[in-house]
């Protein structure tokens, strides 16, 4: 299958990116660097759906949106979900 980034189609200002992508949401933004500064808020929906071991991907992802300009504007915690609202700061 042929992978494309993100960033390599989208070259326009976004008002919100919504990402639930069952665990994957680290990659999803990974593959969304060129185009981070271009999006005013981001929702994640980061809960216990990583691997065999269902892990939680808050915290890598919040960390990895901190490193790239955006704070924590909401957060909401319900049985298996963790949901985040991240601002752009820049």
């Amino acid at each position: 299958m042929e992978v494309m980034r993100s960033d390599g189609f989208l070259d326009e200002e976004i008002k919100l990116l919504k990402i639930d992508e069952e665990g994957c949401e680290l990659e999803i933004l990974q593959g969304c660097l060129g185009i981070l500064p271009k999006i005013q808020y981001i929702s994640v929906d980061a809960g216990y759906e990583r691997g065999t071991l269902e892990l939680c991907t808050f915290a890598e992802v919040s960390n990895y949106l901190y490193e790239n300009g955006f704070y924590l504007e909401g957060f909401r915690s319900e049985s298996q979900r963790v949901l985040g609202l991240f601002k752009n700061t820049q």
